[in-house]
């Protein structure tokens, strides 16, 4: 079970009870467009948190989605790592915050917070982030969270709603909390 805490944010498992407050940002298509993930129904976010349960941060080949929540246990968001399958020392995340808490510092709050836990916890040697080139804003919450852009892939994923290839900034963090 994760529990992390700092002054202003929480990352913990996500709970049956942040259900409606997950589906309404993860079915947010304004919000989710640079991401290629999404919740379909009520039903899949009930599904998908009651699953994320059994999946530990680093099992292989599994995205651990965490919740990001206000000090009173309100889910603002949420991050997700995954461990690299084919090197097991670089980590990927991502993170998604609602609207209503763009802006705030909360998405730099927790990738701080997370990346220092799993630094400390786990022999990770990196963590990295692909970007949506379009998604200004992620950028900048990386280079704030301290990660540096690394590379620019050309044409590098397809975007099914604008039915296009996308570039995509990789950005990473290396470990220095050793």
């Amino acid at each position: 079970m994760i529990y992390i805490q700092s002054e202003r944010i929480i990352i913990r498992d996500l709970k049956e009870k942040d259900v409606d407050a997950f589906y309404k940002y993860r079915s947010d298509k304004e919000l989710l467009k640079y991401q290629n993930f999404s919740t379909p129904s009520l039903d899949f976010a009930q599904s998908f948190i009651k699953e994320q349960k059994s999946i530990k941060i680093g099992q292989k080949d599994e995205w651990k989605q965490l919740a990001i929540a206000l000090p009173d246990d309100t889910l603002i968001g949420d991050c997700a790592v995954q461990f690299t399958p084919e090197e097991n020392r670089i980590a990927e995340l991502g993170c998604t915050i609602m609207k209503d808490y763009h802006n705030k510092g909360y998405a730099t709050a927790a990738l701080k917070l997370l990346t220092t836990y799993i630094f400390k916890e786990f022999p990770i040697h990196k963590f990295k982030a692909l970007v949506d080139i379009r998604n200004i804003a992620s950028q900048k919450m990386l280079e704030k969270s301290g990660f540096q852009k690394e590379g620019h892939f050309i044409k590098h994923y397809w975007d099914e709603n604008d039915h296009d290839w996308i570039d995509e900034l990789q950005y990473g963090l290396l470990n220095t909390v050793k």
